[in-house]
């Protein structure tokens, strides 16, 4: 079986490929929202990344940083309002946008 200790979802913009019209390209630089699962719940995050060569910061919508569990992550890059999350609670839905930088 699969097993992750983290699982982290970043809602990022797509842009058609420069290098080949057919392809799109995950913007991974920026900021926007995040979803991370650990400790068998999730956290509504934000990421953000200055530069390509950067590591991802994380921190909660209050933006206290993320802690993530020693062990294996898995990180997936979806289209902002592409997902959603079905809880004990409702339905999640996933954010339309990215937030303004900043907030």
């Amino acid at each position: 079986p699969l097993t992750y200790a983290n699982v982290i979802v970043l809602f990022v913009d797509y842009q058609r490929s420069p290098i080949d019209a057919e392809s799109v390209d995950a913007q991974t630089v920026g900021n926007g929202v995040a979803w991370v699962l650990v400790d068998g719940g999730w956290i509504d995050a934000r990421w953000a990344r200055a530069t390509g060569l950067d590591p991802y910061e994380l921190t909660t919508a209050e933006g206290t940083p993320v802690t993530l569990d020693p062990g294996p992550t898995w990180v997936a890059f979806m289209p902002a309002g592409q997902a959603g999350i079905v809880t004990q609670f409702g339905a999640i839905e996933a954010p339309a946008t990215a937030p303004a930088p900043g907030s």
